[in-house]
């Protein structure tokens, strides 16, 4: 059975990198993509993945928002904080918010949805 994954970031080029690359993996299944955590909420709410790999950093709602709403909305959902920062103003909200994990983004993306995996 596949994972499948809900990839969240404001950077298309990091988006489409991400995807092209998890595409590539014969057991995750890339059910989407949000450029901000207002459509990752509503994504998530259609299509319930098992895990979403979010941004901190976005416009409209950002990763830490988000993943307070989602964690509220679809508690069976993994969700993985990927990110640049390593600030403790953006790691410890996260983890309160509910994040399953948070990972820099300097990660291998295989290791992080492992790593989710183990979650499941």
């Amino acid at each position: 059975m596949k994972t499948t994954v809900l990839l969240v970031d404001d950077h298309n080029v990091v988006l489409k990198g991400m995807r092209f690359f998890l595409e590539t993996k014969s057991d995750i299944d890339v059910i989407g993509v949000a450029n901000d955590g207002e459509q990752a909420c509503s994504l998530a709410l259609q299509s319930k993945p098992d895990v979403i790999v979010m941004d901190v950093m976005m416009p409209k709602l950002n990763g830490i928002q988000a993943t307070e709403q989602l964690k509220q909305l679809l508690p069976e959902s993994k969700i993985i904080i990927l990110t640049s920062s390593l600030e403790k103003e953006h790691v410890i909200p996260a983890i309160r918010a509910g994040a399953d994990g948070y990972q820099l983004k300097d990660i291998d993306l295989t290791t992080c949805i492992k790593r989710s995996k183990t979650l499941l």
